[in-house]
């Protein structure tokens, strides 16, 4: 993953602060492992800030769920406060940890400004704020990709410190269908368990987990939608950059 002259980053990136800060003791852990520097982007999300707009537009807490009035000022002033606990803390952590680190916040869309700031072999931690009901476990998804295994030895790495169940899914196109395949806790996460099922059992299955992060390998011809895993596994997503947009 940190191949060649380029320095491999670890992208951490969020539309809030409580979003990132789930995910940045991670992702300051996986630069110290890849050897690389670990860089925080916050997104002023445009759809956010047009919705703010609206007459009677109302955001709901996570903590509490209590829906509140917004006004473009008021998203603008949250969106500043949160970059800047965003880089406190980002700061803090990877200074302690002796890793490099930038920060920036940028309005616009998130895939967007990610394609923007990342090249090949980098890592994406899109942070997620983890549920009262958050269990500990990592999930490893592998959607078409036959590369050398780093990146699935380092997922397996991170569920091995942490000393916490690892489960591997994998789809293999055919002809008529996607063949799936699971297992759990293995040191090299390989199985002897193969069934089928489509992408959208999957996020069901993901639905129904409690996970303490997703690690998800792309292969180059297979376009993923990244935001329909993100909302199916409520957790921090980790991605290896395995192309740039129009490659």
């Amino acid at each position: 993953m940190n191949t060649g002259k380029h320095q491999s980053k670890v992208i951490i990136s969020a539309t809030c602060f409580a979003d990132a800060d789930a995910a940045i003791a991670m992702a300051t852990s996986l630069a110290q492992k890849v050897k690389g520097v670990v860089h925080g982007l916050l997104v002023e999300d445009e759809s956010i800030l047009r919705h703010a707009n609206l007459p009677l537009a109302k955001a709901v807490a996570f903590q509490s769920g209590i829906p509140r009035r917004v006004t473009p000022k008021a998203m603008a002033s949250a969106f500043r406060r949160d970059a800047r606990m965003f880089k406190t803390i980002l700061a803090k952590t990877a200074n302690e940890a002796s890793i490099n680190w930038s920060f920036e916040s940028k309005p616009g869309q998130l895939m967007p400004l990610l394609h923007s700031v990342s090249s090949k072999g980098d890592l994406v931690l899109l942070g997620h704020q983890r549920t009262p009901m958050t269990s500990d476990e990592i999930v490893y998804l592998n959607y078409g990709d036959s590369g050398d295994g780093s990146f699935l030895e380092l997922a397996n790495q991170v569920a091995r410190e942490m000393n916490v169940p690892f489960q591997v899914i994998s789809f293999m196109k055919s002809e008529s269908k996607t063949s799936f395949s699971s297992g759990t806790g293995s040191a090299s996460g390989r199985d002897n368990i193969t069934t089928h099922h489509s992408v959208n059992q999957v996020l069901e299955l993901l639905y129904k987990k409690s996970l303490k992060a997703a690690f998800i390998v792309v292969g180059e011809d297979n376009n993923l939608d990244i935001y329909e895993i993100l909302e199916a596994a409520r957790c921090p997503i980790v991605y290896l950059v395995q192309k740039q947009p129009g490659s």
